[in-house]
């Protein structure tokens, strides 16, 4: 699900650059902060640190990467608003920052050094987590799952109404899941019988089970089977079944459910039309499924061209993208939407008042334009009005809105055509913030450019509108 800019961009953005971060294996970045697993696994840290979420120990807040205290085994990191989270290799995860509504999941408050978080026992390793509005749930391998925050609606699933959870709690009564998926305030899994359980909020009837009462203990879906995948939006979800159709239930102000209605619906409702769906993209708003013959179709709200069929009105069935007969991967945005396609060039429909659909106009398109110049592309990313792409050579090219300098071009001009980024010829990886560019090069160092809000960890708040840094880093 993809939602607003500033939510997009705490999912999206990679990490910053370092003051000679020269081992850095993976990147994730916070709403204002940023951390790196090092190829010792360590960890590094730097940006804003008010609720401990560089985890050094201190609430200083760091332009420059500073080791997180004593974390020497770590695979994977993640970060959310003001804190952040390590998976380890003993199949624990640690977390540190601020912990208001319980996500540190250790039964205190805010931590500025690691704390392990307390799950039930006898479970086995984590295989995936969700992230909702203020709570975390975790799947295990043996199809359980617990959950621990904000406990408002029943969303941890445990059969309590209490407010918060700091400690996880097992969800009752799961013990097939394959994978999860967190809205708003209601989560759901598939399940291996290809049935679906919901749980939380069910405001507008996304819990799928015929009512519109909130849940604390996990819901079936009603008639719902075949199931191979679950998408959680804001206000409601869908599911990709084995036949390659969707299903989808809940809020339809926009026709978000594409069953051809604008009816919110407690329960499964069949996408119309739709026979050969391969995945499914949810957005805030509009809803996109890339199919079998490589052509991509959308439905729900259609305000700025972004459903892709030469028409800004709503749909509330499939509606084919003009055109697009080769698409690759799609990618809802806020209100515009692109796609990569099998000759390594990419497309973009929607709003265009930056540039970002990289055509060389500023005018909205309601079908697909190609963005112009680009025709080896390996990788794409898009930040809230801004685009940037690694080509075959791994040099990138960046175009759309430049207020903070986030193309990488010296100016900080909006250019509706891709500009090459100064400098970088060795990227391997790329994310865009909301008005921030990272990427990871080569040799494994991270160069920034864009907004600073210390984020760059080039030991500036200096923005810049060429890639900064690396500098050496004193450890």
């Amino acid at each position: 699900m993809v939602s607003d800019p500033a939510i997009m961009a705490g999912h999206r953005a990679l990490a910053a650059g370092t003051r000679r971060l020269t081992n850095a294996t993976s990147v994730a970045a916070g709403s204002s902060h940023t951390c790196a697993v090092r190829s010792d696994d360590s960890v590094a840290c730097w940006g804003a640190n008010g609720s401990g979420q560089l985890g050094n120990g201190s609430n200083t807040e760091s332009s420059v990467p500073v080791t997180v205290v004593g974390l020497t085994d770590v695979t994977g990191v993640t970060a959310g608003e003001a804190h952040t989270c390590a998976a380890r290799s003993d199949n624990s995860v640690a977390c540190w920052g601020g912990n208001g509504k319980g996500q540190l999941g250790d039964g205190t408050t805010d931590s500025a050094s690691p704390v392990i978080v307390q799950k039930p026992q006898a479970i086995g390793a984590v295989v995936q987590t969700a992230g909702g509005n203020g709570y975390t749930c975790a799947l295990f391998a043996n199809g359980t799952v617990a959950c621990w925050g904000d406990n408002s609606y029943g969303q941890l699933g445990d059969g309590t109404n209490n407010i918060v959870s700091y400690t996880p709690v097992t969800v009752t009564g799961l013990t097939n899941a394959t994978s999860i998926t967190a809205g708003l305030g209601h989560a759901c899994v598939a399940r291996s019988d290809g049935t679906v359980a919901c749980w939380g909020y069910n405001g507008w009837g996304q819990l799928g089970d015929g009512t519109n009462t909130n849940s604390n203990t996990p819901v079936t879906v009603t008639g719902l089977t075949g199931v191979t995948s679950v998408s959680a939006g804001e206000y409601h979800t869908c599911a990709n079944r084995s036949d390659y159709t969707v299903m989808c239930w809940g809020n339809n102000d926009n026709g978000q459910l594409g069953d051809g209605t604008n009816t919110l619906s407690y329960t499964p409702v069949v996408v119309a039309g739709l026979t050969n769906a391969t995945s499914i993209d949810t957005s805030w708003s509009h809803t996109c499924a890339t199919r079998s013959d490589v052509s991509v179709a959308c439905w729900g709200d259609n305000g700025f061209g972004q459903l892709g069929d030469g028409t800004f009105t709503d749909s509330n069935i499939p509606v084919t993208v003009s055109g697009l007969t080769n698409a690759t991967r799609v990618s809802t945005g806020f209100t515009h939407t692109c796609a990569t396609r099998s000759d390594y060039t990419v497309a973009c429909w929607g709003e265009n008042g930056s540039g970002q659909l990289g055509d060389g106009t500023f005018t909205d398109s309601t079908t697909p334009v190609t963005v112009s110049g680009l025709t080896n592309v390996t990788v794409l990313t898009a930040g809230s009005s801004h685009a940037c792409a690694i080509r075959s050579d791994n040099t990138v090219a960046c175009w759309g809105w430049n207020l903070s300098g986030q193309l990488g071009n010296g100016t900080n001009t909006d250019s509706t055509t891709p500009v090459t980024v100064t400098g970088l010829t060795d990227a391997v990886d790329i994310a865009a913030g909301t008005s921030h560019v990272c990427a990871i090069r080569g040799d494994s160092t991270v160069a920034c450019w864009g907004y600073n809000t210390g984020a760059h960890g080039n030991g500036t708040y200096t923005d810049t509108n060429i890639p900064a840094g690396p500098v050496v880093r004193k450890r």
